[in-house]
């Protein structure tokens, strides 16, 4: 599939169109940064590979075209030639400076995890979870802030640490198991629950329909009608080279009535 400017631009509007994970401060006391969801014609200079990198992009032009001024991003706080952390965003809003964290997440809700129901969202290839990423976001990311050579850094940048607010633009996709009863007891938005996994052995119930796997960073936007679609036989042996290496990709499905739906395939 040729890659095009027209591919980030339907990135960037998958990246608008998914909600922020929670409203307000209600998880964990982490208040979310409400960004505009009007889209624009996006055009980046140097297009990051990596999927968060690509997603900060899309922030730091939406950050431009809604005039909120950025008075830092991407700040590598160094000590010496190491690198202790990074601050994702400095904004301005309200003439108030705003430490801002970026996450991008998709979490698949495993209910054989012991614990409570927010231990229970993974990422798909269980290296992450929604709890770690809370835990890390209010253990190093925000304390951060206060380390002295944070200060100094912000400090030569004319930038004092003792008006900032801290916030996270805390946007997700979730995935439920398929066949299973799921009961939302937690203060997130339902509206990110984006489809169903699966384990090779349910795909059969799929034998008449169609996929594509995409690359990562066209996770972000909705799925595509135009594309070399494979039938069962041909996914199943390009599914499994993904699984045989611990890999759950997102795959887009085209049923026989022409519904598409995204979800992920899981090797676990």
């Amino acid at each position: 599939m040729k890659k095009t400017t027209n591919y980030i631009q339907k990135q960037y509007e998958g990246f608008l169109k998914t909600p922020t994970l929670w409203k307000g401060s209600a998880i964990e006391s982490l208040p979310q940064f409400e960004l505009g969801n009007t889209s624009h014609s996006i055009h980046l200079e140097n297009v990051e590979l990596r999927l968060g990198k690509r997603v900060e992009q899309f922030v730091l032009f939406q950050l431009e075209k809604e005039e909120i001024p950025v008075l830092a991003s991407n700040l590598q706080i160094q000590r010496g030639k190491e690198t202790i952390g990074e601050i994702d965003f400095i904004i301005e809003q309200s003439g108030k400076p705003i430490h801002l964290e970026v996450c991008y997440k998709y979490y698949l809700f495993d209910p054989n995890i012991e614990g409570e129901e927010i231990d229970k969202w993974i990422g798909p290839n269980r290296r992450d979870s929604f709890i770690l990423k809370l835990k890390k976001l209010k253990e190093k990311q925000f304390p951060l802030l206060q380390n002295e050579i944070t200060k100094q850094q912000l400090h030569q940048l004319g930038i004092s640490i003792d008006e900032i607010m801290q916030k996270v633009l805390f946007k997700a996709q979730l995935y439920l198991p398929a066949n299973i009863e799921f009961e939302n007891t937690l203060p997130i938005d339902e509206s990110n629950i984006q489809g169903y996994y699966y384990r090779p052995d349910q795909l059969n119930e799929f034998s008449k329909c169609k996929f594509y796997i995409p690359v990562k960073p066209d996770w972000l936007m909705d799925p595509l009608t135009q594309i070399n679609w494979l039938n069962y036989e041909n996914f199943k042996e390009a599914i499994s080279e993904f699984l045989n290496y611990k890999n759950a990709p997102l795959v887009w499905l085209k049923k026989p009535t022409g519904a598409i739906e995204k979800i992920f395939v899981v090797w676990w």
